[in-house]
């Protein structure tokens, strides 16, 4: 399973399992390949304008849970602005 997680803040499940070859071509041994991919629509409105940080909280068929990206690699930072 996999959540959006913003600022800490979950805003509900993401859909998993999109085909994602780029991402694949530089894991080659991932089983999941090709589809590792997230697809979803956010409606920005519901956060303020400004800056932001966007994750992904996945949980494994095993029951181990982690955040996209991992802790200690960059963040993914976005600027809303309505």
């Amino acid at each position: 399973s996999a959540l959006l997680v913003v600022d800490g803040n979950s805003y509900g499940g993401v859909p998993y399992g999109q085909p994602a070859p780029d991402a694949c071509a530089a894991l080659p041994d991932v089983d999941a390949c090709p589809n590792i991919g997230f697809a979803l629509d956010f409606d920005t409105t519901r956060l303020s304008n400004g800056p932001h940080v966007i994750q992904i909280y996945v949980t494994d068929a095993r029951g181990n849970s982690t955040f996209l990206p991992v802790p200690g690699s960059p963040v993914i930072s976005v600027v809303v602005a309505n």
